[in-house]
């Protein structure tokens, strides 16, 4: 699996969907749509493919900056759905070179997938989910369990990092006595 990036496209998409089923999307739908991508910089950056070119948000800017990124670059996503039997697997792929826009954009994988597994694992989640929910709500998990536990971690932890030092320690002794 990995790292990877986030990425919207704010230029029309190529989508392949039957008028009316729940992937016709209208274009602005498509450009709220956060795809992943393997790429570009793998650490979790946002990207936008824009009309002029190619943006990365700078977290330590908190703004938008012309990437320089040259080569092809697909981004996909896999969109689901509730209200059917199916969910879609779509992939797109561009050109970018020096962060410029040199093709359009070309849909690569179109592909419709039975989604009764995945709502049969996601059911499951939810019950495992609500009977845990049920239990952390219960008077006596707030007043005895939690506490117990935040006690036996805090121990351990200390115990751990004692430990730690003491193995530090150790190693810091050797280097010193050994020739």
């Amino acid at each position: 699996m990995g790292m990877f990036d986030t990425i919207k496209c704010k230029l029309p998409l190529p989508a392949k969907a039957e008028e009316g089923s729940e992937f016709d999307l209208t274009e602005h739908e498509w450009e709220n749509i956060d795809f992943q991508t393997k790429d570009l910089e793998n650490y979790l950056g946002e990207y936008e493919i824009r009309e002029d070119g190619l943006w990365e948000y700078e977290d330590l800017d908190s703004k938008w900056e012309k990437s320089n990124h040259t080569g092809l670059v697909y981004f996909y996503n896999l969109l689901t759905s509730n209200d059917s039997d199916k969910d879609l697997w779509a992939e797109f792929k561009v050109l970018i070179e020096n962060g410029e826009i040199k093709s359009d954009v070309e849909c690569v994988k179109w592909d419709y997938e039975d989604n009764s597994n995945r709502k049969s694992i996601e059911k499951e989640f939810n019950k495992g989910l609500e009977k845990r929910m049920a239990f952390v709500n219960k008077w006596y998990y707030k007043f005895f369990i939690l506490p117990w536990n935040l006690i036996v971690i805090f121990v351990f932890g200390s115990v751990i990092s004692v430990i730690d030092w003491i193995a530090s320690l150790m190693g810091k002794i050797q280097r010193k006595i050994t020739f």
